[in-house]
């Protein structure tokens, strides 16, 4: 047995033999000494093949869902028949290239200026023109190959997957999926969710260490992935898929129900978004709102800043999903583990502890000036809350204060109509403002905590590192009563407290959470109906003595035994 970590992207358990999917080794060459009629033919041959591939796949999800899949498959399917980028393929061939130097080049080039463009939906497409080549490389390479078919519950494993290569993959015998590489914004990923595939991202050395067939178990919030476990592994993994199953079915009775504990106190469940693709799940889910949406998406796999006009679409599309309810949209958090090339952020021995959040936006006003100003606008379609992340000091508040009325007036003056004024708040992340949330409560509505990163400062002990995984303990008495503190310097202020951290999913830990006042639960979507489904068992006076049990804890050991 051996045991392997990753970062969790779709929730759920799975157990299966191993499907590995190999890279297929694609090479051409740059010389132009090739028949351009033969390179033609084989050029028209493996297009001819992959929209027909493309074209099957759309009837299939136009006909049985979900929408995200037939929307994606139609997108690749009219990238494969553009004119342009056929003539530009083409006319390589024409110059006595090979058909698959013809294919990358084009498609490359196609891309890159696609990427280059303003409007934001366009853009988009770029990702789609690099699927879709990989595919008609990949019939160069194997002319008499066809969509692979695999037979029996499996587990995929592969370096990576294009959104194409999984809607052709699926089926109900898809158990779970863990990859090399990966991204939680990607398409690919956003399609597991929607399949609700357990899932599994950047397993380092998986590919080496996972051999056909071998049967493999996936923990998809933990990230966890265990190869040939032992019979007792074995049965703890079957039993938390019966548990799993039997649970999906009766969480959707729990879909259109308020969250209100049973002696009537009624507490907001909301979702994290990573981007604007995991709406349709968070709300299929009865979602009440959006307690932390991730901008940084916005900034990732490109080549330049997005424009106001960009991010002010994405965002009133957030908000205007989810209204009546509101959504707290975060400002850029990058640096950390977050890098963007274009932005030159500086090389930090702990950048962790350097400039990132509010501290990089601070330093970097025009791009938080158009940000601001996408965000202002977008208020005046719903209600809106604006997160600031990484604060440790009133003085940072009062700044970012200062350049939302400026910019306020600014869009007045050039004639905008800004008829609602967002709420405001910041994210706990830092011990320093634990300390004194009752002097920046004045200048605030809300305080959102994000507990992944409060827990590492905390401890001390870098989130990121397995190597003191230990030491990131939300269950250190520590962590309680930082919390404890917290909700004290609320208490009699205007504000109110939600948390956005992963903990705010520990259904151990909820019922401390509503007995210290939160009003709020933001989790990912695939939790929250199994959180309303704990808060409808719960009453606050229950609630009030575990958390008087959990606060004389001395250690996390202690503490779990006072939450079981």
């Amino acid at each position: 047995m051996q045991v392997l970590k990753g970062k969790g992207s779709s929730p759920g358990f799975a157990l299966a033999p191993a499907f590995i999917l190999k890279n297929t080794n694609l090479q051409f060459s740059h010389e132009q000494i090739f028949d351009d009629i033969h390179e033609s033919k084989r050029w028209k041959a493996a297009h001819s093949q992959v929209v027909h591939d493309l074209s099957e796949l759309q009837k299939k999800y136009s006909q049985k869902g979900p929408q995200e899949s037939a929307e994606i498959a139609e997108a690749h399917l009219m990238m494969a028949q553009d004119p342009e980028w056929i003539s530009n393929i083409e006319s390589f061939m024409g110059q006595k290239h090979q058909c698959e130097y013809s294919v990358n080049k084009a498609s490359e080039d196609f891309a890159k200026m696609i990427e280059s463009l303003d409007d934001p939906y366009l853009r988009q497409r770029a990702q789609d023109i690099r699927d879709v080549a990989r595919r008609i490389l990949r019939a160069l390479d194997e002319p008499n190959s066809h969509e692979e078919k695999i037979t029996g519950d499996h587990i995929l494993v592969a370096e990576d997957l294009l959104p194409s290569e999984l809607l052709s993959l699926y089926s109900p015998q898809l158990k779970g999926l863990v990859l090399q590489k990966g991204n939680p914004t990607s398409h690919t990923t956003i399609l597991a969710r929607t399949f609700e595939i357990p899932t599994i991202l950047t397993v380092n050395g998986v590919m080496e260490k996972v051999r056909a067939h071998d049967e493999i178990a996936v923990s998809g919030m933990s990230g966890i992935v265990t190869i040939n476990p032992d019979a007792s592994e074995k049965k703890n993994i079957q039993d938390k898929i019966q548990r799993d199953l039997f649970e999906k079915e009766e969480l959707k009775n729990y879909i259109s129900v308020k969250s209100v504990t049973r002696d009537g106190v009624a507490i907001e469940v909301a979702s994290n978004l990573n981007s604007a693709h995991d709406l349709n799940f968070a709300l299929g889910k009865g979602t009440e709102g959006i307690g932390l949406f991730r901008t940084e998406f916005l900034l990732m796999d490109r080549s330049a800043a997005p424009s106001e006009e960009e991010q002010y679409q994405v965002y009133r599309k957030v908000i205007e999903s989810v209204f009546p309810h509101k959504a707290i949209i975060r400002t850029f958090d990058i640096g950390g583990d977050k890098q963007v090339n274009y932005l030159n952020l500086p090389k930090e021995e702990n950048p962790f502890l350097g400039l990132r959040g509010i501290r990089y936006c601070l330093k970097n006003i025009e791009l938080f000036r158009t940000q601001i100003r996408a965000l202002l606008r977008a208020a005046q379609h719903g209600n809106l809350g604006i997160m600031i992340p990484m604060v440790t000091k009133v003085e940072e508040v009062l700044e970012f204060k200062n350049l939302l009325k400026k910019f306020q007036i600014e869009l007045l003056n050039e004639g905008k109509k800004l008829e609602k004024s967002p709420e405001t708040g910041i994210m706990i992340e830092v011990p320093s403002v634990a300390m004194i949330v009752d002097q920046l409560a004045s200048h605030l509505d809300f305080f959102s905590i994000g507990t992944n990163d409060l827990v590492q400062y905390l401890c001390a002990a870098d989130r990121m590192n397995s190597n003191v995984a230990d030491l990131h303990d939300a269950y250190h008495p520590a962590v309680l009563r930082t919390l404890k503190l917290i909700s004290d310097g609320v208490k009699n202020t205007s504000c109110w407290l939600g948390m956005c951290g992963e903990m705010a999913a520990k259904y151990d830990y909820q019922p401390l959470l509503l007995a210290l006042g939160f009003k709020e639960l933001s989790v990912s979507p695939g939790a929250v109906l199994r959180t309303r489904k704990q808060i409808l068992s719960l009453d606050m006076e229950s609630c009030h003595k575990i958390l008087q049990k959990a606060l004389l804890a001395d250690s996390s050991e202690s503490l779990k035994a006072a939450l079981s």
